[in-house]
């Protein structure tokens, strides 16, 4: 099957970012997603991050302690 240049453009930043050469950011921004975008297009594929429960309530618990600033 052929692929379309935006597909193509997808699956190359998908290949940098599970060959850890690039962030899932900057996977997103090569690819003209979103974050949120780019993680469902890798799930999709079948690519399983190693990120845990524990990792994301580390993370929630190190925001929680951050001091608010004024917007």
């Amino acid at each position: 099957m052929a692929l379309g240049y935006a597909d193509l453009v997808k699956e190359r930043a998908a290949a940098k970012y599970r060959s850890e050469q690039i962030t899932l950011s900057e996977a997103a921004h090569q690819a003209g997603l979103t974050v949120w975008e780019m993680e469902k297009y890798l799930v999709e594929r079948g690519y399983k991050s190693a990120y845990s429960i524990e990792d994301l309530e580390r993370e929630l618990h190190l925001l929680s302690e951050r001091p608010q600033t004024a917007r």
